[in-house]
């Protein structure tokens, strides 16, 4: 059983352990970058609780059963916990006396609320705060006035009555023999104050999204059904409809790359995701040049923070828009959410931020010699800002970082692949110059395969640094290229990925076990990232590697089922070491683009793609499948597929 549990809905979440209790530092109730709840313990008579069962009704809902037993004692707490549709923590207590005498008990609560940055969670300097608080006809309230101009408050309320005090509930219960009682225990947050810079809010209907994907195989629909789960988990609402946050605990909040790939990989089965995410970030685009927050014209965001610390500016990350990819990327999505939905109307309406996107593009190629680089321009900033963008994540032959200005190898294939959709899918829309672009993609292409190509190893560079020296380092990054059909040498790329010390039997490394930097449970230097293997795969679907595809969907399915789900990154250890891959224990869990990484290597194995307003299919099933069933949205229409290993039907 996981040591961390999270419910959650609509944004909100809980992490706990399976107990129920808040144990671990990172534990908390948490909404809009705020943890508004922690350190809460549920107590009985100082008795040890023994946990009997958890069970998780649905992912914004869990029930754990837990035996408290003394010389004198012995009672059963179905503990029922609820997040609701209006970010409301609520708890049912329900007591059984499995004694043949009346028993009486002192039940108590223990919690904390400082209206914690998730920022400071995550290790920042702590700040002061003034918090104001009363206790009143069953209700407990704390308000804390910030300094971002937001009053965050929190309700606690509870029933039957109770001995109150600040930070503790005390319930005294007498419970005849075989006797039932039942306890009540809510948490409210409420956010006054700059509304209108939330941009996800409740949403009063419950939000579900039903299965699309069935297979003969036990293993591969229970891994199908906790990435759906995980999906709902990490789903919020929008104006625009909806969005998937990043990840739980620290990454709760909008991720321009992060949300571009999550809504890529759902778009043949839950188009809607795209809808939002397109929609939210063209509303945020870069509209001026600001330094510390990476801000220019036409650039996509990265982050979108919406706690205290990033509203008063001491971190930059209110809209953060330090990330090199998230561009290109928001472009490739314009052009397949066209393709498979045909809803000209939302291309439309962002038109005019797909127009400043590209020109935003063109004119940074211009400036970086024919490539997209980056050179973090904020002290508080991220230093590398493709999607490897931790400090040591980009880096040459000896483990050094690079010189910058960086072009990274993947990011070139993207924008490559954008400017060809604009070109070949989004043109009419825009107010571009056709040619120009695509004597732009042909000059990238040509001058890429010169540069990047290292002869002697027969695979694509990391990056060039800002000399243009190449780093040659072996990694999974030129595997994105076989998406977007910027490289000369495809068939190199696929063939090494799979090799030994690229492949560790449940997947891609980020990088090579051979190379001096490697440590299978580092971050960005040879784990395994379940989004990166995924967009690799649809990539091997698309260059006709049908074996690969296949392989790796076998394996990936299996390490999904044996870790419970897929968390945002797994040890890099070869498998023949361990019977089980093994988690790292920084990765956020759930992440939504390794939940929806999932739906990718579907997509891959039944090798459907959009091409001229028709649906292709070229299926390569794992050897432990023997039937496939998709259900798509294609232009507004429910289409079923159902594939075998020798024939598909319609």
């Amino acid at each position: 059983m996981k040591d961390n549990v999270v419910i959650a809905r609509g944004g909100a979440f809980v992490l706990s352990d399976p107990l129920g209790n808040f144990a671990k530092s990172s534990h908390g109730f948490y909404t809009y970058d705020t943890r508004v709840l922690k350190d809460l313990r549920l107590g009985v008579n100082g008795l040890r609780a023994r946990l009997l069962r958890f069970f998780e009704v649905k992912p914004w809902r869990s029930i754990s059963s837990i035996l408290f037993k003394g010389k004198k004692y012995e009672i059963i707490v179905v503990r029922d916990r609820l997040l609701k549709w209006n970010m409301a923590f609520s708890e049912k207590l329900t007591l059984y006396n499995l004694l043949d005498d009346t028993i009486s008990l002192n039940v108590f609560y223990s919690f904390d609320s400082f209206f914690e940055d998730i920022f400071e969670v995550r290790g920042h300097k702590p700040v002061a705060r003034s918090i104001e608080s009363s206790i009143n006809n069953g209700t407990i309230t704390y308000i804390y006035r910030g300094r971002d101009s937001v009053t965050r408050i929190l309700t606690v309320e509870y029933y039957p009555e109770a001995r109150a005090s600040l930070g503790r509930i005390e319930f005294e219960v007498n419970i005849e023999p075989k006797g039932v009682k039942e306890l009540n225990i809510s948490f409210r947050p409420i956010f006054k104050g700059r509304e209108s810079s939330f941009y996800y809010i409740p949403h009063r209907e419950t939000y579900e999204i039903t299965p699309r994907v069935w297979t003969d195989n036990s293993m591969f629909n229970e891994v199908l059904m906790q990435s759906l789960r995980d999906i709902l988990r990490l789903t919020a609402y929008t104006k625009h409809g909806p969005i998937l946050l990043a990840g739980i605990p620290y990454f709760a909040c909008i991720f321009g790359r992060d949300s571009i790939f999550s809504s890529l990989f759902l778009l043949p089965y839950y188009p809607e995701y795209a809808r939002g995410t397109l929609r939210v970030l063209a509303d945020n685009i870069g509209k001026t040049v600001d330094k510390y927050r990476e801000e220019e014209p036409g650039k996509i965001p990265h982050e979108m923070r919406l706690g205290e610390l990033a509203w008063i500016g001491e971190i930059p990350f209110s809209k953060y828009y330090g990330s090199i990819d998230s561009t290109p990327l928001f472009i490739i999505l314009a052009g397949e959410y066209l393709n498979w939905t045909g809803d000209m109307g939302t291309i439309k309406q962002i038109a005019d931020s797909i127009t400043q996107a590209v020109n935003w593009i063109l004119d940074k190629l211009d400036a970086g010699g024919g490539y997209l680089r980056y050179s973090s321009m904020s002290a508080k900033g991220l230093k590398n800002q493709g999607w490897k963008d931790s400090a040591e994540g980009i880096l040459d032959e000896e483990g050094k970082p690079l010189v910058h200005p960086v072009a990274l190898v993947e990011v070139q294939g993207y924008v490559y692949a954008a400017l060809n959709t604009v070109v070949e899918v989004l043109g009419d829309t825009l107010n571009v110059d056709l040619s120009y672009i695509r004597d732009k993609a042909r000059d990238l292409r040509s001058l890429f395969n010169r540069d990047f190509w290292v002869r002697d190893k027969r695979f694509y560079a990391l990056a060039l640094d800002g000399r243009n020296k190449p780093s040659t380092v072996i990694s999974s990054n030129p595997g994105h290229l076989l998406y977007t059909d910027l490289a000369y040498y495809e068939e190199e790329i696929a063939d090494r990925l799979f090799q030994p010390d690229m492949y560790s039997g449940w997947g891609i490394r980020t990088l090579s076990s051979l190379e001096s930097a490697y440590n299978p449970f580092s971050y960005h230097n040879g784990s395994v990232w379940p989004h990166d293997n995924a967009f690799i795969t649809l990539g091997l679907a698309k260059i006709g590697k049908r074996d690969y595809v296949s392989r790796i969907a076998e394996d990936f399915f299996s390490a999904g089922y044996k870790l419970g789900g897929l968390p945002e990154l797994f040890s890099g250890l070869p498998r023949d070491e361990t019977t089980v891959p093994i988690p790292v224990p920084r990765a956020n869990y759930p992440q939504a683009w390794s939940a929806a990484a999932i739906y990718a290597i579907v997509t891959a194995i039944a090798g459907i793609n959009v091409s001229n307003g028709v649906i292709e299919k070229s299926p390569s099933l794992p050897r432990n499948i023997s039937r496939l069933k998709i259900k798509v949205i294609f232009r507004g229409e429910e289409k079923i597929f159902r594939f075998s290993r020798n024939l598909f039907d319609l």
